[in-house]
């Protein structure tokens, strides 16, 4: 079913307008079932439909992978997440902006590292952007 959604542009429309498979699923076990490269290959397949697909369906923990990988926020998303995420001015400015907040709280955190080691450990330690 995959290799028919990735060989035509129509199918691949008719099979998520249908509900037939889940793209998302179906694209995952080819990418052998990691959510990041899963994310990246259904944008590819899917391109700005696939935010538009995760939407209706309450696919939250898809959202910032598909960001990350450039998809647009929808203009109807109602989902509190992406208006944080448009509001800021896109993922890359609400990414910037979540790592500035976290970059704060480590420095107060650990106040025996400097601020770039704690930057450091924000960097490693929590999905930026990503809630």
């Amino acid at each position: 079913m995959v290799n028919i959604a990735v060989k035509h542009e129509a199918n691949k429309v008719a099979i998520v307008a249908a509900d037939a498979v889940d793209p998302l699923y179906a694209v995952a076990r080819g990418a052998g079932g990691s959510l990041k490269a899963t994310a990246v290959k259904a944008l590819k397949v899917l391109r700005r439909h696939a935010l538009a697909w995760a939407l209706p369906r309450r696919k939250r923990r898809v959202y910032p992978l598909l960001l990350v990988a450039g998809a647009a926020i929808p203009p109807d998303a109602d989902d509190a997440y992406l208006r944080k995420v448009a509001a800021a001015g896109g993922f890359p400015a609400y990414e910037k902006a979540h790592r500035q907040a976290l970059d704060a709280l480590a420095a107060k955190a650990f106040v025996r590292l400097p601020t770039e080691v704690a930057a450091h450990v924000v960097s490693f330690a929590f999905h930026v952007g990503y809630y």
